[in-house]
């Protein structure tokens, strides 16, 4: 038999040669198929390299280490380069690969001893360049490979580490040289760093290290070196809190944060992720890794001939099914790494994390193959007939077959999703959001991502020297704030030089900077939103972007309608983009069932391959989408009524989990046949749509609403949330299309209560009490009405006529405590106290010992200055309740303005050890020593009441001065 020299059986062409030759062809498809500009995958690391990020960065740090240099380049070349940093790190990944392939040992089986009988048991056939070209193959053009390989990915740099510490081991035994073990440990821990799927696999890295060095693994001197080196490794989790240390001052928040989120991922792992899960992702890697691992004996008790053949075949047909399992796991079924049906977010947001285990699954291939072509190999001995080389045929045909159609399969099934993942969607994107900016102008969005990809677009051309490009959310923080006005100095206000990174700029602040920046350059939002900035400015719509526009008055509460040629400019626009927006539609959705489907789609079912949604795709036509439903919100409330139709059924193609957009399309087609369209109740709606409570991210995600019981919710969540302006267009919209609606009516006079327009409240009123049989229906209280129509004359100055309304529920028969509490309510809001006290009493007549109508008539007399008379009702409500801290704190007051100082201050002392950090007590008990005289005692409680009130609040400067007069 033709074997290999044994000194130079490891540097022989398959393990030395050939490793490079595979790599370098695989990564001439990379290069073919290179992203040369922005991904999902990318952004934040491109923008980390061109400076526009701002929060610290915490995560991965030998990744974020190893690409700083890149911030060196101009800007418009660091996606490009970053890009093809990836392909470098996959091929030096796959030369890996093939070379740890090579140097795998063919003696873990009798047959394959009596095959290969070198030194090292490096396969030594003349098939034996076979295994390292199909491992590195299949690897390289699996999907997940596919994508990190040409798009930059921090787990594409982590896999070139395992790599080489999985090389590092093989090489160690063939020449036992220890430096090879050492090297492994200071890189593993190092890439362990970065990637926490490597702290899951460190416990099998140093069971293969024990295994290959046997007892010599124990020796002190051994285990030293290896502790130190794996320190020196671990001393990577410092290299950021040192850079923060240098820049802000922080060290262990940047470490906490990197270990503490590692740790969460394997927690989530663990608990987590369904256990048939986890068993497919260690069958298809780590399982068959540890059955090569073993070196089986030569029989296991049976020496018959019948016996050891029996044996010899269970193992064929082992490695023959994990072989099988491992091929097939690399088209993404469900023994892969993704997660096709979207369930698992851990697995599908950490694809570039487990590349390792592609490389163990790629691994075991190599080997596996090559059992095949060693062990049916026809061995001769002397004095024996020659053993037959039938099954040596079949089984180089099989694995020749499987070189062959590997390779073939997966780019047959893999280059349309890596066209649309490195295609031209990202820019089309791109130009499409930029398309209607002027010349210059400020940029805002809620979304960094898009922000991003506006900047590097603009940057393409020069252009985004012209324009500020601002993140709504991070606007409230003066860190950011600062950076972004070094970068467009003279642009923004000044801040206070008292304002330190602690401090939150208010939504009043942020109004007050959008009002100046509007004034020196047109601002433009990146996608439809809603919020505070919508109290001051509307939107008009320019395809994927709106300008803001200020309202002309404050009383406005509807922005005017859109012009002739702004309705125009959007149809075009999305006439014109329809084919760019279209083309994502095959790859979001699943095809429908076919009679005669064709033949990727009857291989793709023969082999249960499922579909899989692609994700640049999908993120690309949810923004569609969103911005479509917004259009056709447009064109629907401006009467166009087909248009707004098409619009919608857009928006749903583009993303059918769009909830908004499919209740605007129902009911867009009830419109368009004349039907009635009554406000849904709004229990009902909720178990649509869920609660409001979550309704922001519903309507950031998807857009507004434009049916009835729609926009009265989205109109309650805006009242609540204090955005009045925008809760009243919903109100006056769910009126327009509802006109018989009762709640969009109560909630409207609410809104022109707080708006400071009691007077539009009248009207509505009366129309209220006309609809009165509809209220039960609507989920509206009688004393609802009530309260809006009390409030509205004390607000419009009526308190005659309020007083009537009070006196009406005092006398009411029989009595209703709702509608009295309300009045009680009421009165004291607008302090009104002389009628919120006859109200108070009628409530204690007909429930003497509710604690909370004791509270109110003791409140109220401390109010009309009677402190003696608020003592009785406060002592009853204590004696039905020790607790009540509120009638405590008001008792505690009537008594000390009712000169009784001991009697307050037993009241203080129990509330002080009820909650010993709540500032009024101390203010208390500080205003009773000083009434008393007692100097050192008030002094000492008013340093209590400093120390936990905000210093600069009015109490504060109030305190500080009595104390400069003790």
């Amino acid at each position: 038999m033709t074997t290999r020299t044994e000194a130079g059986a490891e540097r022989s062409f398959v393990s030395a040669l050939l490793p490079w030759i595979v790599a370098a062809s695989v990564a001439v498809i990379y290069l073919l198929t290179l992203n040369h500009w922005l991904s999902y995958r990318n952004l934040q690391a491109v923008a980390r390299a061109t400076g526009q990020t701002w929060t610290a960065q915490v995560y991965s740090p030998l990744f974020t280490l190893v690409t700083s240099p890149f911030h060196w380049l101009p800007q418009t070349w660091v996606p490009l380069a970053m890009n093809f940093f990836s392909v470098v790190c996959a091929f030096f990944a796959l030369a890996l690969l093939a070379r740890s392939v090579a140097l795998l040992p063919h003696d873990r089986t009798q047959k394959q001893r009596e095959r290969e009988q070198s030194r090292f048991a490096l396969l030594s056939t003349p098939t034996a360049w076979i295994p390292p070209v199909l491992a590195v193959l299949v690897c390289g053009l699996q999907l997940t490979f596919w994508e990190n390989a040409t798009v930059l990915s921090a787990g594409m740099f982590d896999l070139v580490l395992f790599a080489y510490c999985v090389r590092c081991l093989l090489e160690y035994r063939i020449n036992n040289r220890e430096s090879w073990l050492l090297r492994a440990a200071v890189v593993y821990a190092a890439a362990a760093t970065d990637n926490w799927v490597l702290i899951v696999l460190f416990p099998g890295f140093l069971a293969a290290m024990i295994w290959m060095r046997g007892l010599g693994f124990f020796q002190l001197r051994f285990l030293t070196r290896l502790f130190l080196c794996i320190l020196a490794g671990l001393l990577v989790y410092l290299y950021l809190p040192l850079v923060h240390l240098k820049s802000d001052g922080l060290f262990w928040l940047p470490l906490k944060q990197n270990v503490h989120a590692q740790l969460a991922q394997l927690i989530y792992l663990c608990r987590y992720t369904p256990r048939h899960i986890q068993l497919l992702l260690v069958l298809t890697s780590l399982l068959p890794i540890l059955v090569i691992g073993i070196r089986w004996k030569s029989s296991f008790g049976d020496t018959s001939e019948i016996g050891i053949a029996l044996a010899t075949w269970v193992f064929h047909l082992t490695f023959a099914a994990l072989l099988a399992v491992c091929l097939w796991a690399t088209f993404d079924t469900q023994f892969g790494l993704r997660d096709a049906a979207g369930k698992l977010p851990l697995l599908d947001a950490n694809r570039d994390k487990f590349l390792p285990l592609a490389f163990l699954s790629a691994l075991s291939i190599g080997y596996l193959s090559g059992y095949f072509l060693l062990v049916f190999r026809p061995l001769s001995r002397r004095g024996r007939r020659p053993e037959s080389a039938v099954l040596y045929v079949v089984a180089v045909f099989a694995i020749g077959a499987v070189l062959a159609l590997m390779p073939i399969g997966l780019l047959y099934k893999n280059v349309p999703a890596i066209r649309v993942t490195n295609g031209p969607a990202m820019r089309n994107f791109a130009a499409m959001l930029t398309e209607h900016l002027p010349s210059q102008g400020v940029l805002l969005s809620d979304n960094p991502i898009s922000l991003l990809i506006a900047q590097a677009w603009l940057a393409r051309s020069g252009a985004d020297k012209h324009f500020m490009f601002l993140e709504s959310h991070s606007l409230r923080f003066p860190a950011y704030y600062r950076q972004e006005d070094k970068k467009n100095p003279g642009l923004l206000p000044q801040l206070s030089t008292n304002v330190t990174d602690s401090y939150r700029l208010t939504d009043g602040d942020e109004l007050n900077i959008m009002a100046a920046l509007q004034e020196k350059r047109p601002v433009y939002y990146l996608q439809p939103s809603f919020g505070y900035y919508f109290e001051v400015f509307y939107p008009v719509p320019h395809g994927l972007t709106y300008e803001l526009k200020r309202f002309a008055t404050n009383t406005a509460i509807s922005p005017p309608a859109l012009s002739d040629e702004v309705i125009a400019e959007n149809e075009n626009f999305w006439k014109q983009h329809d084919s760019e927006v279209r083309a994502l539609l095959p790859w979001i959705t699943a095809p429908l069932p076919e009679k005669n489907p064709g033949f990727r789609r009857r291989l793709m079912e023969k082999m249960h391959i499922p579909f899989e949604k692609n994700f640049d795709a999908v993120q690309l036509a949810s923004i569609y989408s969103r911005a479509l439903n917004t259009w056709g919100v447009y064109a629907q409330r401006m009467g166009r009524l087909e248009a707004a139709g098409a619009h919608f059924d857009e928006a749903l193609e583009l993303s059918p989990e769009n909830v908004v957009a499919r209740a605007n399309s129902d009911f867009n087609k009830k419109l368009r046949n004349g039907e009635r369209a009554p406000a849904d109740n709004l229990t009902s709606f909720e178990q649509r749509f869920g609660k409001f409570d979550n309704w922001s991210r519903i309507l950031e995600a998807n857009g507004m609403f434009d049916e009835p019981t729609g926009c009265v919710a989205a109109a309650i969540v805006f009242a609540r949330g204090r955005l009045d302006r925008q809760a009243g267009q919903n109100c006056e919209r769910t009126l327009a299309l509802a006109p018989d609606s009762v709640l969009a009516r109560l909630w409207l006079a609410r809104i022109y209560l707080v708006s400071r327009e009691p007077a539009k409240a009248f009207p509505l009123i009366d129309e209220l009490k006309a609809r009165s049989n509809l209220f039960q229906q609507a989920a509206i209280a009688p004393a609802d009405v009530f309260e809006v129509e009390l409030a509205a004359n004390y607000a419009t100055g009526k308190p005659d006529r309020a007083k009537r309304l009070v006196e009406n529920v005092i006398s009411h028969q029989p009595p209703d405590s709702t509608m009295l509490n309300t009045a009680v309510r009421t009165c004291v809001f607008y302090k009104d106290y002389t009628n919120a006290l006859p109200a108070a009493k009628r409530q204690l007549e007909i429930s003497p010992d509710d604690t909370v109508s004791l509270v109110n008539e003791g409140f109220i007399q401390i109010q009309l200055k009677d402190f003696n008379a608020a003592i009785a009702p406060l002592s009853r409500a204590i004696s039905l309740n020790p607790t009540n801290s509120a009638a405590l704190f008001c008792r505690a007051d009537a008594y000390m303005e009712a000169g009784k100082f001991d009697e307050a201050q037993r009241d203080y002392e129990i509330l002080q050890k009820m909650d010993p950090k709540a500032y009024p007590v101390y203010h208390g008990l500080a205003e009773i020593a000083y009434r008393k005289k007692d100097t050192n005692a008030a002094i000492h409680y008013y340093q209590l009441d400093l120390a936990n009130i905000a210093s600069n609040s009015p109490e504060a400067n109030f305190v500080r001065e009595r104390m400069k007069g003790l």
